[in-house]
């Protein structure tokens, strides 16, 4: 079992272009988590299943017993996902599936790792299954372009951009207290792949699939914690930036609002980003 990562669609061997030196965003703290949720459409709510996806080797298997502790020992979020999952009302489903099967074969099959009255399952459910349920969870069928992902961190999120059951777009990073595991920030990663100087996300809002992307953003953190801050963290790709953009952000009666914004030194992973973490820290304390 393993994490996907963020590639090219059409093409798994590109991987997402990152800052030379500071790499992805993910990189520059230590505690955080994220999962993909969905959001029901038609009544604007935040349903209380959430996934997260880990990929198989061919042929590989997950246990049938002893769910819990495989999924403790064989990924290192388990424990913060589920703790996170059970203060906060959410289902947590672990679908794990290897990726070179073909997806377009409606027969192919995934494994739901997840508990039930008390007890760990695992479910093997085909992709009608799964398209069905997407369906439900969505509020109905629904579409994100012709073209579908440019970017995509498995070979199934891509064959199903291109219907109308997408895969659940996901959160970032939520990032947790230390000791208490207490939200402490939801973070929103933006990538700037230009040389010219950053413009504020607020921008963007009236683009139909950025409006979509923040709504169900704002949704989320309000579910989980209305006074949680919620920042866009917009970071270069370009050798000659150094710097990063933290835009605190609340969406709200159909306009996007930038409640604080901040522009600090360009991290260089975990061990050099403490004037990121101090300006994250100014945010959500002010």
């Amino acid at each position: 079992m393993k994490r996907p990562i963020l590639t090219k669609a059409n093409n798994r061997t590109i991987p997402a272009q990152y800052h030379p030196y500071s790499g992805s965003p993910e990189n520059w703290l230590s505690s955080g988590i994220s999962f993909d949720f969905f959001i029901n459409w038609k009544t604007y709510a935040v349903q209380n299943e959430i996934w997260v996806k880990r990929l198989l080797d061919k042929d590989e298997m997950p246990p049938k017993l002893n769910i819990y502790n495989y999924l403790k020992d064989n990924d290192g979020d388990f424990l913060d996902l589920y703790n996170f999952a059970s203060g906060h009302g959410f289902d947590l489903h672990y679908m794990l599936f290897d990726d070179t099967q073909n997806w377009g074969d409606d027969d192919s099959i995934l494994f739901d790792l997840h508990c039930a009255n008390g007890n760990w399952i695992n479910e093997r459910v085909d992709l009608t299954n799964i398209k069905s349920r997407i369906c439900e969870l969505s509020g109905g069928k629904m579409r994100i372009g012709e073209k579908g992902l440019f970017l995509s961190t498995s070979n199934l999120e891509t064959t199903l951009s291109k219907t109308d059951y997408p895969w659940p777009g996901d959160v970032d990073a939520i990032v947790l207290h230390k000791d208490n595991k207490v939200p402490l920030v939801m973070l929103e990663y933006r990538k700037h792949t230009r040389e010219s100087d950053f413009e504020s996300v607020s921008n963007y809002y009236i683009n139909k699939a950025d409006k979509r992307k923040y709504d169900r953003l704002q949704l989320l953190k309000n579910a989980i914690n209305p006074q949680l801050s919620l920042i866009v963290v917009t970071y270069p790709t370009s050798v000659n930036i150094h710097k990063v953009l933290l835009e605190s952000i609340k969406v709200e009666g159909g306009k996007m609002l930038i409640e604080d914004s901040i522009t600090c030194q360009l991290p260089n992973g975990i061990n050099q980003s403490m004037e990121y973490k101090k300006a994250i820290y100014y945010i959500i304390k002010k």
